[in-house]
């Protein structure tokens, strides 16, 4: 199985799964930053909505050329490649979100990529256990 979408980790749910994962974890993104008190509403969304098709391209690449034997089912191997997509996302998000939102502190940036990335991934794992 070829990965081909990486929205925070949800690259091996394949196309229909992937864009629908796309759409949640944007969702679920841009509400974080909105309870969080980030921006409006509407720039949460718009926020979200660009670090996560920034790290999907990001996450094509990380698979296509870094990982491309991965296959998220099979055990050990899984959980490290799912370690490996979770840190370059916060790396991809993190820095996005810090250029986007410059007049924010580097605190308040790096902990809203934290916890957005952490709800998605929370979502990423119940997906795939089921």
């Amino acid at each position: 199985m070829h990965f081909f979408l990486l929205d925070a980790g949800g690259a091996y749910l394949g196309y229909m799964l992937g864009l629908i994962f796309l759409g949640l974890a944007t969702l679920l993104e841009a509400i974080v930053l909105l309870v969080m008190k980030f921006n409006n509403a509407a720039r949460c969304f718009l926020d979200a909505l660009v670090v996560n098709l920034v790290s999907l391209v990001a996450g094509y690449l990380l698979i296509r050329f870094a990982l491309p034997n991965s296959e998220i089912s099979e055990g050990s191997g899984a959980l490290q490649d799912l370690g490996i997509m979770f840190v370059a996302t916060m790396i991809v998000e993190g820095s996005l979100l810090m250029l986007l939102n410059r007049s924010k502190t580097a605190g308040r940036v790096w902990t809203a990529a934290l916890v957005m990335n952490v709800v998605t991934y929370i979502l990423l794992a119940i997906i795939s256990l089921n």
